[in-house]
């Protein structure tokens, strides 16, 4: 770790940083000087001098390195290549940048695997990517539901902790699309529920019924995901787009037709339309949360500040501990992915103009994703990263704005036909995608609420610097090894500081590991506290918020309110600060290390 993070002078660094003795409470005062510029030694936060050395010399971070979402990634990298290798149409398009007259059969990795079961050679453009993203999402869902999903919903469902009283899609456990309350399952008919969804998905794949299958896949999907909004791997976003994108295929005629007629084709310019807003209205929401406080959301700044966030709450193993460490002293250079993310998002809908650009935008937001699951441990490569794999099946008559445009006009003409009922699939899809993009695109998260799984996804919205002084400070520390896995429920998400997702203090001692969140909300701007508890609005900023599930000891306490008042200690240029950056980490570890020490034994009911 001191080659991967070379910190000069470490012994004198951690002494800097280490802990001070004879700290009995969380709400300790104590001078907390503030200056611009770097504070030296003597200026920043007052320490007694101790060795830390131990903090760098032991195994902190237990959990895996990569995970399954990595594996995830390797199969959609591999096999988005592989499909536009074997789509001699969109070969020759993305070569010269042409698209032929017609679309012709398709020889695909599955076609030599399924020959004697069904035939993908024969079948539509819809067909194909029906049958690999039906049974991608199969394969993940179900892997994610015995690596931990079933075994945390156990737990949840028995647990009596606030959150496990609702049930609904988001961290919020929203009503489906605003309006439809969600039913509370038991753990037999939770598991039931994603039997199901898993059964139907794979069978839709076959000759039999595949609408009819996919219409039983989009319901189980509500069933079961519904009841697991507070886990790491289910709850928030990284699966809203699999129910709009099930719906379109279910009310495809591609999916039974024999013939290959493009005009059939337009789910998927539905569902790209859909891809597109939801894109988009992200990057919407990052540019206005730039003009909202007056920073750029792309000035590296924000970017170290979540990954900082995640090494408390997610770090992964010692690698991806690490790789955090080196993407946080490097905040220059975050300016590039931030300014690519920003790009990518908000000019997502610039990949239904041409096969060029939806292959291009498609291998972006791969890599946009697996730098989020590795920096930040967030999984949206197993259930939303999938839908990529459209636009390197899709034939070049379908990659264009006029084919989009055609879709469009054609549901539109659906609609408002005196003969609805017979093209009333192709009317619903199109009413269907015209209330997702009127969300995304109007931003409806942010002022009039959660209408899941249509969303503009918010999240990251707001532009942030670790030593902002206005701004509040919160990270979270679990006894949970493999945080980023299935099976845990999101550690930073619920608290009993939180208004909008509360958790009394007396719930954190049901959990069945430690669990530690701490922080300072002594200075919060006005549009964010109506998300903190009114209690804890406005305490000094000397004072540190702590709540946990176990006796804190005097030592944790302490480091733990010197990371806070450490934060305070600079101003907001310091956060390209390489000095300051590297005692930020520091301490972190420190923290860690004291969280490590802690004994614990779960309460038993």
């Amino acid at each position: 770790l001191h080659d991967a993070l070379p910190i000069s002078s470490i012994s004198s660094s951690l002494q800097e940083c280490s802990l001070r003795s004879g700290a009995t409470m969380a709400t300790q005062r104590g001078r907390t000087p503030t200056r611009s510029g770097s504070p030296s030694a003597s200026q920043g936060v007052e320490l007694s001098p101790q060795p830390g050395e131990s903090a760098w010399a032991c195994r902190l971070h237990h959990g895996s390195n990569f995970g399954s979402p990595a594996v995830w990634s390797a199969m959609l990298v591999s096999l988005f290549c592989a499909l536009i290798l074997s789509t001699p149409s969109l070969c020759q398009s993305l070569a010269t940048g042409t698209p032929l007259a017609s679309h012709c059969n398709i020889s695909d990795p599955l076609t030599s695997m399924s020959k004697h079961w069904f035939d993908l050679t024969s079948v539509s453009p819809t067909r194909r990517f029906q049958t690999y993203y039906c049974l991608f999402i199969a394969a993940t869902l179900c892997w994610n539901h015995f690596e931990g999903h079933a075994k945390f919903y156990n737990w949840f469902y028995a647990s009596g902790v606030k959150p496990s009283e609702k049930r609904g899609l988001g961290h919020g456990a929203v009503k489906f699309y605003g309006v439809i309350p969600a039913p509370k399952l038991t753990p037999g008919m939770h598991s039931l529920a994603g039997f199901i969804t898993i059964a139907s998905l794979c069978i839709s794949c076959a000759p039999w019924a595949p609408r009819i299958c996919l219409g039983v896949a989009y319901f189980g999907w509500f069933f079961y995901y519904s009841q697991l909004f507070c886990a790491t791997k289910a709850g928030g976003h990284g699966g809203t787009t699999v129910p709009g994108i099930l719906l379109m295929l279910a009310l495809s005629p591609a999916l039974s037709s024999s013939t290959a007629d493009l005009g059939d084709d337009w789910a998927l310019n539905f569902i790209k339309v859909q891809i597109a807003a939801t894109y988009c209205g992200s990057g919407m929401c990052k540019i206005a949360g730039s003009l909202r406080f007056k920073q750029c959301w792309a000035d590296g700044a924000t970017m170290q500040a979540y990954v900082f966030d995640a090494m408390w709450s997610r770090p992964g193993g010692e690698l991806t501990w690490t790789l955090q460490g080196l993407a946080m002293r490097c905040p220059r250079l975050m300016v590039i992915p931030s300014l690519l993310s920003l790009f990518f998002e908000f000019c997502f809908p610039l990949a239904l103009t041409s096969p060029q650009a939806g292959v291009a935008f498609s291998a972006l937001g791969l890599l946009f994703h697996i730098g989020i699951y590795f920096l930040q441990g967030f999984d949206f490569l197993s259930q939303w990263c999938p839908l990529f794999l459209l636009f390197a099946l899709q034939p070049p008559e379908l990659a264009s704005t006029g084919a989009v445009h055609a879709s469009l006009l054609q549901g539109a003409a659906a609609v408002s036909s005196s003969s609805i009922l017979s093209s009333s699939g192709l009317a619903i899809a199109f009413l269907y995608t015209a209330a997702s993009v009127v969300v995304s695109l109007t931003m409806m998260d942010l002022w009039y609420g959660e209408v899941l799984p249509w969303s503009c996804c918010p999240m990251f919205l707001v532009p942030r610097n670790l030593f902002a002084q206005a701004m509040p400070r919160w990270w979270s520390m679990t006894g949970a090894a493999e945080q980023r896995q299935a099976g845990f429920m999101d550690p930073l998400m619920n608290s009993p500081a939180n208004a909008k997702f509360y958790m009394p203090e007396e719930d954190l001692f049901k959990f069945p590991h430690k669990l530690l969140q701490f922080g300072s909300m002594s200075n919060v701007p006005k549009d964010l506290q109506k998300f903190i508890r009114p209690e804890y609005l406005g305490h000094p900023q000397d004072e540190i918020l702590c709540f946990a599930n176990f006796t804190v000891p005097a030592e944790l306490r302490a480091a733990l309110q010197d990371m806070v008042r450490f934060t305070f200690s600079y101003s907001e240029a310091d956060a390209w600060n390489d000095e300051a950056i590297k005692k930020l980490i520091d301490q972190q570890r420190i923290c860690r290390y004291h969280f490590e020490k802690v004994p614990f034994k779960p309460k038993t009911s």
